[in-house]
């Protein structure tokens, strides 16, 4: 695993659209939907993960003020990782950075939902180094879809 280092910016970033063109490409169409549809305009902040040795973008996480819905408080909209740099920690280090984020602009904790195992096991990682974070995690079963 390359080292990598994580670094906050704002949406209009140039570094994103090309990434955000790859996660077009390259994922489900569930995380497309995060990164390239309507969410994508509430976005605020963007955390993106660097590989140090090449400065190549291999992870992003997004962060509106909002939910989707215009409430709820600061979100986690979406977090990917190419596939050739996951397990290796840049998934919880984008979620750490995020959720430091949330409480420096917005002085709340984010809420991030939960969705794949990979996802789940990130954010309980985040939590257990010290993020502060509401975190729904859902394990696709239908009691979890209410």
């Amino acid at each position: 695993m390359a080292e990598f280092r994580i670094e906050i910016v704002a949406l209009s970033d140039e570094r994103i659209r090309p990434f955000l063109d790859k996660v077009r490409d390259q994922a489900t169409l569930s995380y497309v939907c995060l990164f390239v549809g309507d969410r994508i305009f509430y976005v605020q902040r963007v955390a993106l993960a660097l590989d140090v040795a090449t400065a190549e973008v291999i992870g992003v996480g997004t962060l509106a003020p909002t939910d989707e819905m215009g409430s709820g408080g600061p979100t986690i909209i979406g977090v990917w990782v190419v596939p050739p740099a996951r397990k290796g920690g840049v998934a919880t280090q984008i979620i750490c950075a995020l959720a430091t984020e949330s409480e420096r602009l917005y002085e709340a904790p984010a809420s991030v939902d939960a969705l794949s195992p990979g996802g789940i096991a990130a954010c309980r990682k985040a939590v257990a180094l010290g993020a502060h974070l509401n975190v729904r995690e859902h394990t696709g079963h239908r009691a979890d879809l209410k």
